[in-house]
């Protein structure tokens, strides 16, 4: 598996999409990496935006909520690389939101080799200094554990096999994003 097959999924910043937070006694980090696995369901509060939508983020990127319609293309497609916790969501008036599931990614690659990314000029902003991006997120190939999810060991970044986007995609999943990793790009 290399950067043209695999892809990056991630929240759409669809607006007013909710986001969520919960206090850290959870471990949200080991969470999301499939270090630990909550068994009892963890409680997430309304941080900003009011619409629940098929992927919630928390408010920073350790935390991902999954709607049941995300988690069931996962579990009728046997993908491998994942897991869900219970979770408990409460919105913006404080009711609970019912149909929602923590995701854990347990698959993995190897580090991002980021002299693999070229920067280029995407503009200008208003001040007059140019734009940067770097483009592609490459990671050794042989690194990738086999899993339909996976993530780098250190990071953030979700990746999915083209099987995975596909299902996802052919769902019409609302604040999901889907873009070939070696087309991700990020600011310098």
């Amino acid at each position: 598996m290399d950067a043209t097959h695999a892809f990056v999924f991630r929240e759409a910043l669809e607006e007013d999409a909710l986001r969520v937070r919960t206090d850290d006694s959870v471990g949200r980090k080991d969470v999301l990496i499939g270090r630990s696995a909550p068994s009892e369901p963890v409680m997430f509060t309304h941080h900003m935006g009011r619409i629940p939508k098929d992927l919630i983020p928390g408010s920073d990127s350790w935390i991902q909520l999954i709607s049941d319609k995300f988690r069931d293309v996962l579990c009728a497609n046997s993908f491998s690389g994942w897991r869900s916790y219970p979770v408990e969501v409460y919105g913006a008036n404080g009711k609970l939101i019912g149909g929602y599931h923590g995701l854990s990614i347990t698959g993995r690659c190897g580090k991002i080799d980021d002299s693999k990314s070229p920067i280029i000029e995407d503009g200008f902003y208003p001040t007059g200094i140019p734009r940067k991006k770097k483009v592609g997120l490459f990671f050794p190939p042989e690194s990738w554990d086999g899993s339909d999810l996976f993530m780098v060991s250190d990071g953030y970044i979700m990746f999915c096999t083209e099987r995975v986007a596909e299902a996802l995609l052919s769902v019409n999943l609302t604040n999901v994003q889907i873009t070939r990793a070696s087309e991700y790009w990020r600011p310098v």
